[in-house]
């Protein structure tokens, strides 16, 4: 069970340094300290996957709810 464990808190370790960042990410965007087209560059990302990626998660719930309707009216006017 040390292995599963070992790979449980791996796991967990991702999701940590992914909110750590985005929390960087969107600090240093907002202070204007960096570039989105720089960080773009740096990390060979598209400047809307960075954008994204700076959104807070109410930001991204938002955009998720949407997508989602956006998907949801193109299917109900396809099916006419």
């Amino acid at each position: 069970m040390k292995e599963l464990e070992e790979i449980v808190q791996a796991f967990h370790a991702i999701d940590a340094a992914e909110r750590h960042y985005r929390e960087v990410l969107r600090k240093h965007l907002k202070a204007k300290t960096v570039q989105q087209v720089d960080v773009s560059k740096a990390l060979n990302r598209t400047r809307e996957m960075i954008r994204r990626d700076a959104m807070t998660e109410e930001e991204r719930a938002e955009l998720r709810q949407a997508d989602a309707d956006r998907k949801r009216q193109k299917r109900a006017t396809d099916a006419r």
